[in-house]
């Protein structure tokens, strides 16, 4: 397997959320190394919409714009093609078959790996297990993995 060097990476909701001291070190390695760091639109208003009904605290919204500051964090433009509606509309159609996720509730997921995957980002960071559910369910009984 090739290694490739990561230059940019987009930060998930539930990443710039997840109460651990781990994301803290994670975005202090990534800004000393000087990798460049995002959030889509999408990231931007899930924080302010789960702060503004009050599923998150004003200390968790807090945090989670520090460590956007901290980290020097750009914000993804917001154009969007025939391409990635495309795409973000196969991925939930393929969530919902694989995984058994409501269009619904994935939209949001599929919008930010659409927007990582239109602008060349080389990883995603999210605590989201969406994406993996059906098959770690399988593999975790009885299995390390």
């Amino acid at each position: 397997m090739t290694e490739k060097i990561i230059s940019s990476v987009l930060f998930d909701t539930s990443f710039l959320l997840k109460e651990s001291q781990d994301i803290d070190t994670i975005i202090k390695t990534l800004h000393k190394d000087r990798v460049s760091s995002y959030i889509s639109p999408t990231i931007k208003s899930e924080l302010d919409d789960l702060y503004y009904v009050g599923r998150i605290s004003e200390s968790q919204y807090k945090k989670a714009m520090k460590r956007c500051m901290r980290s020097r964090v750009s914000s993804i433009e917001t154009t969007r093609n025939y391409l990635q509606k495309s795409m973000t509309g196969e991925c939930m159609i393929s969530m919902n078959n694989e995984h058994g996720v409501s269009p619904v509730n994935i939209r949001n997921d599929c919008n930010v790996l659409t927007s990582g995957l239109s602008h060349d980002i080389d990883m995603i960071l999210s605590e989201d297990f969406h994406f993996t559910s059906k098959y770690t369910a399988k593999s975790s009984r009885g299995s390390k993995w």
